[in-house]
């Protein structure tokens, strides 16, 4: 018997700009919320119109998912069922088209009404037979005629005419729409309509949060705004998933080598497959909440040294499925960054989550039982364009995932071993904001001499990539010397004291070394004898062999070296591993000598 339908595909696209261009926390956390609903809320509401089940709580989503009596099977006779409901993405299986078409209606005219500034597109497949056609090819379809359509579509950005000229939003730069009379800043302000919507969004949104990490954000928006006006540093972190989305475009291979689509009839094996990927969305949904829930209580106790609100300090502003980002004291930045990768790489290996889906899907992929994630972390001043350290933090985030290309690819598998880095960098100005200019800056010699070794693997020793590559492939020698422990004992040693409690490496004397490094390697290798020679506990802070400064960097690149000094020196105040004490740093050393700009790196290196 034929059983025709169609798959409608919702996804927004845009988000970063959309969520992040404004300096507001408040329509940050709005615009965050409209995406999030977007592809939840909606949908589900328009599904159930469909359907007859009313729609779920925010927070009781994966449970309407997974059941048959509030989500009928598409087999069942049901009008639609929904395979996926997520922040910004939703997909759903409908019978009709007329159905399918009018769904489409619904979310966008509801996006374009309560979301004004929120790029959502929705789409329609061609009609398929679930019992003679495959469900994964007929979504592979549907994803590259997504791109089509969404490219032929006028942007956000033409729903704003500027023509005739009028008043300007106090924060977006759209053309004003609205003058907001409750404005916080206690006159009238004029608002587009986009930043309005965030606006009436925020509150839902921190509420939502804190319910996700089983915590109160805050009291209020304000209490938040006014939280991050007073600190002295503010942490900015992005982190995604390695490979998600390869496993998501292979999944029906992935699923047959995790001997999950065991079923000869094609119209078992979409079932499977269906079933397969809600599993594995919710999963990874679950893990990356869980992840971070787990990060913060491991920071609990160092924010009590800091008698500091865990609620205060740290915001997430997205935060679904692999991707997160959130704003944080500056202090914590590192530490947290760190915590949220090595607690998403332990979920993602637990197979008590959703029956161990995320596991085996990732072994299959890649041979090793767990997933992976990067992490950028930009640490800025608080009054600094949040959009521009979103963009860097986003930039760092790309670096660190170059541990994909140096971990090998087991025989097999479609997929390298999966490792988790993280890269990071202190803007102590913003003399140069892209970080191919910042990192031009930390170079010597023609570029043969990098002062730095970011990013640094966060994945265990003992799973990182050993193994002897395959002809061809990336050699493995570029982890060593990259690992996190490799930072945090150089860390600890500038952090060291002695019983007085002095430093045993004067501040002085590590400045001068450092100072060195941009008058090239023969320079800084003099320096650094010196220091070893007063003080043998510098020995520690060497990268090569024979107690040297510099060590070789990846073999494709012959004469190249690099020393993880400097990233120490700038590391070692917002790390916690040395257990620094008081409350952080505020840009000074604790020694008196100050932390050296972007401008004074300039001024050290030679002409």
């Amino acid at each position: 018997m034929q059983l025709e339908m169609h798959l409608v595909l919702f996804e927004t696209s845009g988000n970063q700009r959309y969520i992040f261009d404004t300096n507001k926390l408040v329509e940050n956390l709005g615009a965050s919320e409209l995406t999030a609903r977007a592809g939840t809320t909606w949908v589900l509401e328009a599904v159930g119109e469909l359907t007859g089940k009313p729609a779920p709580a925010p927070n009781g989503i994966a449970e309407h998912l997974e059941s048959p009596e509030k989500n009928p099977r598409i087999e069942d006779d049901s009008r639609a069922e929904v395979i996926i409901a997520a922040s910004g993405k939703a997909l759903v299986l409908v019978r009709e088209r007329e159905d399918a078409e009018r769904l489409v209606w619904q979310v966008t005219s509801r996006a374009l009404a309560e979301a004004p500034g929120l790029d959502l597109c929705g789409a329609v497949s061609d009609r398929f037979d679930w019992s003679n056609d495959s469900i994964h090819e007929v979504s592979l379809s549907l994803y590259r005629a997504f791109g089509g359509i969404r490219a032929g579509r006028a942007g956000p950005v033409e729903r704003f005419p500027g023509i005739p000229i009028g008043a300007r939003c106090a924060t977006s730069g759209l053309p004003a729409g609205v003058l907001d009379r409750r404005a916080p800043e206690g006159v009238p302000m004029p608002r587009s309509v986009s930043i309005m919507a965030a606006r009436a969004a925020a509150e839902a949104g921190r509420q939502r949060m804190g319910n996700l990490l089983d915590a109160d954000v805050a009291r209020t928006i304000d209490d938040l705004e006014t939280a991050f006006e007073r600190l002295d540093w503010l942490g900015v972190v992005h982190a995604d998933g390695n490979g998600v989305g390869a496993i998501f475009v292979d999944f029906y291979a992935v699923l047959e080598k995790a001997g999950l689509l065991q079923e000869s009839d094609l119209a078992k094996r979409n079932r499977c497959y269906v079933d397969a990927l809600r599993r594995f969305s919710l999963a990874l949904d679950e893990t990356g909440v869980g992840a971070l829930r787990d990060a913060l209580a491991e920071m609990g106790a160092a924010l009590a040294k800091m008698d500091a609100r865990r609620d205060r300090l740290v915001v997430p502003i997205v935060l679904g499925g692999d991707d997160v980002t959130l704003l944080c004291d500056g202090r914590l930045a590192l530490d947290l960054a760190v915590a949220y990768l090595r607690a998403f790489e332990c979920r993602s290996a637990d197979r008590s989550t959703r029956n161990g889906i995320l596991a085996d899907i990732a072994e299959a992929a890649s041979g090793a039982p767990r997933l992976g994630a990067c992490a950028g972390v930009a640490i800025v001043k608080p009054h600094y364009p949040f959009s521009a350290a979103y963009d860097l933090a986003e930039e760092l985030t790309a670096s660190a995932k170059q541990v994909k290309r140096h971990a090998p690819v087991l025989d097999g598998r479609s997929g390298p071993v999966p490792c988790s880095a993280i890269d990071f960098h202190i803007l102590f100005d913003a003399g140069a904001t892209d970080l191919h200019r910042l990192r031009s800056l930390m170079t010597a010699d023609d570029g043969k001499t990098r002062l730095y070794t970011r990013p640094y693997v966060i994945t265990p020793a003992e799973d990182r990539p050993e193994t002897t590559p395959a002809e061809g492939q990336p050699e493995t020698s570029w982890f060593e010397g990259r690992g996190w422990e490799h930072l945090e004992t150089r860390v600890n040693t500038l952090q060291a004291r002695d019983d007085d409690g002095r430093r045993r490496l004067p501040s002085s004397q590590t400045h001068d070394l450092r100072a060195g490094l941009f008058l090239g390697r023969d320079e800084a290798e003099f320096r650094f004898r010196l220091l070893r020679d007063r003080y043998p506990d510098a020995a520690d802070l060497a990268d090569g062999p024979e107690c040297s400064l510099f060590t070789d960097d990846a073999p494709s690149e012959a004469g190249v070296v690099r020393t993880s000094f400097l990233d120490a020196m700038e590391a070692a105040e917002f790390l916690l591993c040395g257990g620094s004490t008081g409350n952080g740093p505020s840009g000074d050393d604790p020694s008196g000598n100050d932390a050296p700009s972007e401008e004074d790196r300039i001024e050290e290196v030679p002409a």
